[in-house]
């Protein structure tokens, strides 16, 4: 877990399937220049044994653990994660999904984009394929930031995206989603699906990863989000 301390608002960062809080490494960087509080949350489904509910309470721990208001930031995944775990948490003002699933009542990930369950086992961690990964996940990246990519990425717990949410914080917050037009992983056509319940919708020329891709235009897009009243 990654920390930083400053504003009134406080904005915690949640990763997606194959990475991890090191993800929002080139966002925290500049948050932190923009003097807003920020903390990017390792969740549980890196590990054997973890789950989207385990994973929830990761995310609910570190909204414990910030200062004021949060704005909560949920990539690929981590939609249907922060979904659940901003569910009557009153620390809460804002939802921002980042080409993220974000679920109807009673959807699991897999659901609600419509395809087929995974057909994992619960808690068994799926080996990555870092060449599918980097095709799907950094499909702009340059050469660089696949460089510092790759070696980084992480098996993840497929079956937690056949489980379904605790609860649907996206009726109780402000929600802004982040559509990637150049996604290789989420289609267009499904991203404009997710959005439907946002309040605000912000398109960006990226792939799928803008945390790493397009760091300077999505930390803008979060820091002008943190400074609303």
């Amino acid at each position: 877990m990654q920390n930083n301390t400053g504003g009134d608002k406080s904005v915690v960062l949640v990763h997606g399937a194959f990475t991890g809080a090191w993800e929002w490494e080139p966002v925290v960087e500049r948050l932190r220049k923009e003097g807003i509080a920020t903390i990017a949350v390792d969740l549980t489904t890196q590990e054997h044994g973890g789950s989207l509910r385990a994973d929830e309470e990761r995310v609910r721990e570190a909204v414990r653990a910030s200062h004021g208001r949060i704005v909560l930031v949920g990539h690929s995944y981590a939609g249907i994660v922060i979904t659940g775990a901003s569910a009557k948490q009153p620390k809460i003002s804002d939802l921002v999904y980042v080409a993220a699933a974000l679920p109807a009542e009673g959807q699991s990930l897999t659901a609600s984009g419509g395809v087929a369950p995974t057909g994992s086992a619960p808690g068994e961690l799926i080996a990555v394929d870092a060449e599918a990964t980097i095709h799907r996940l950094f499909n702009d990246a340059t050469a660089e930031q696949v460089a510092w990519v790759k070696p980084r990425l992480t098996p993840f717990v497929r079956h937690a995206m056949d489980e379904i949410p605790s609860g649907y914080g996206w009726k109780e917050h402000h929600v802004t989603y982040v559509l990637c037009a150049q996604d290789a992983a989420i289609p267009l056509e499904v991203q404009r699906r997710y959005a439907e319940p946002a309040a605000d919708r912000i398109a960006l020329e990226a792939g799928h990863s803008p945390m790493v891709t397009r760091p300077d235009e999505l930390a803008a897009i979060l820091a002008d989000i943190a400074r609303r009243p």
